[in-house]
């Protein structure tokens, strides 16, 4: 008889930790690690639970072969190649003969993927009708989208066409031939993590593929099911039957934080009631009326927004402020900037470097004013040459000795007075960035000592949350709760916002 149980891991609480252990003790019990199964909804967990067991139990991730998420699974089980699944380049095919845009990031490994042009819509839309098992027409209505459906149609209708023609695959398709033509693994254990964000279609899967392990782990927290919106099936969660186990101690929320989650969480008119405190910290909540209200304090920083929208001007903001930052597609920090910067400081100093180091300063050198022209590229010297100053200016073409600012003009101007702020600031150039900017949605499953929430939304979502309310409930307890040490929430600028009093 299968043994189903259920754990339910609150923010902090050490849910990976708990299962790898876990899976400690299955091993210890002479269960050999191909039967058992780690499978998660995200690339980047399933990514560190498995370095984390490589470490742990000194294996090679060959010896773990079932550590994955389900659109790995089903790809690996199949047996298929990249060449054989739908990517970029073939949905920009697709909108080329029917006069449709799709953006350039694409990300279809975490639930369904999104972008703001119509190809990207009609493309989410046939992804949730997938997801959610439902009929495209259904999709449509339930989604009230201003999509033409007669456009949508002829979309959906010539992506069946193309497939069937070049034999490919896309992540839908994966699943359902998974299904339909590979037997369930040889399990003795499974476990299932962040199961509150897997899809209709991926909980038929994993039921599927793990029908003969002997015991079975579903591990999650209903209140961060945050993807309904891009399939997601918390339902399916929430009626999950076995015996249910809380993890009762956060290791990250102190108190004042912990408070403003619980008071959150139990906003949420449908969730798995489940007692856990916080670590023995105080903790600080604040509440901003503007964002020049943020005390900069040590330690690294998420600032989080609902929509994408709210990100541009937080971005400016950091940025006038002298402060590095991050963002899930770019740096602030140029690495090759300030590899150049510290190598030039370091040729002033009276340092040798590389002739290969020397490039990478040439680079930002203005042919003409800081490097003589037909010496750009030092071509002469070889890489592994031992150079100073001195030698550059004998024998390659060196014309300044400025400091970095007014030597490597090269770098725009902006970067370079960005770069001398930050330094100001005392920010270290060298390291990676200390705020993260993001949505909340971005950052599920970070952390940070300090977290500033925007409760600003736009005006669909403020809609919806009027329609749903527990969808942005959960959302906000995602964002509250990934904060170390202080949170400090930026008060509504418009009448569309969540109240987090």
């Amino acid at each position: 008889m299968k043994q189903q149980t259920i754990i339910l891991g609150p923010p902090g609480c050490g849910k990976t930790t708990h299962l790898l252990n876990l899976v400690d003790q299955e091993m210890s019990k002479g269960v050999h690690p191909a039967r058992i199964g780690y499978f998660s909804f995200t690339k980047k967990a399933t990514v560190e639970a498995m370095d984390r067991a490589c470490a742990k139990f000194k294996m090679t991730r060959a010896e773990l072969p079932f550590f994955r998420t389900f659109h790995s699974l089903a790809f690996q089980q199949l047996g298929l190649t990249k060449e054989q699944v739908m990517g970029p380049a073939a949905y920009r095919s697709i909108g080329q003969s029917l006069g449709l845009e799709f953006s350039d990031y694409m990300n279809f490994e975490e639930g369904v993927p999104t972008g703001s042009k119509t190809g990207d819509q009609c493309l989410w839309m046939v992804g949730m009708s997938r997801a959610r098992m439902v009929d495209l027409r259904e999709q449509w209505q339930e989604a009230n989208s201003e999509l033409d459906w007669f456009q949508l149609k002829q979309f959906n209708d010539t992506l069946v066409q193309y497939k069937e023609t070049t034999g490919l695959l896309d992540f839908s398709d994966m699943l359902d031939r998974c299904m339909e033509v590979c037997p369930p693994l040889d399990l003795e254990v499974a476990v299932i993590d962040e199961a509150q964000d897997l899809s209709k279609q991926q909980w038929a899967l994993a039921l599927y593929m793990t029908m003969n392990a002997k015991r079975v782990y579903t591990a999650g927290d209903d209140d961060q099911a945050i993807y309904r919106w891009s399939g997601a099936c918390v339902d399916s969660f929430l009626e999950l039957e076995g015996e249910r186990v809380v993890l009762n101690h956060s290791y990250r929320l102190p108190r004042t934080v912990y408070n403003l989650c619980w008071r959150i969480a139990e906003r949420i008119s449908r969730r798995i009631p489940k007692q856990w405190g916080p670590r023995d910290e105080n903790g600080r909540v604040d509440y901003l009326t503007s964002l020049d209200n943020i005390k900069w304090r040590d330690g690294s920083y998420l600032i989080l927004a609902r929509n994408q929208y709210l990100l541009g001007p937080i971005e400016e903001f950091v940025k006038r402020a002298g402060i590095p930052y991050t963002t899930q597609r770019r740096s602030s920090v140029n690495t090759d900037h300030i590899k150049a910067i510290v190598l030039w400081e370091r040729l002033r100093k009276g340092d040798s470097i590389t002739g290969e180091e020397a490039r990478s300063i040439y680079k930002y050198l203005r042919s003409g004013e800081g490097v003589s022209r037909g010496f750009k590229l030092l071509k002469a010297v070889p890489d592994d040459a031992q150079v100073n100053l001195a030698y550059l200016q004998e024998n390659g073409g060196l014309l300044t000795t400025a400091i970095w600012h007014d030597a490597l003009t090269a770098i725009l101007p902006e970067d370079r007075e960005f770069y001398l702020m930050a330094k100001r600031r005392g920010e270290k150039l060298t390291r990676k960035p200390r705020v993260h900017i993001s949505t909340i949605h971005g950052v599920k499953g970070g952390e940070a000592d300090h977290v500033v929430l925007l409760s600003d939304m736009a005006y669909r979502t403020y809609q919806d949350y009027q329609g749903n309310p527990d969808d942005e409930h959960r959302v906000a307890f995602v964002g509250a709760s990934r904060a170390r040490q202080t949170l400090s929430i930026l008060m509504p600028q418009t009448n569309r916002a969540y109240d987090y009093r």
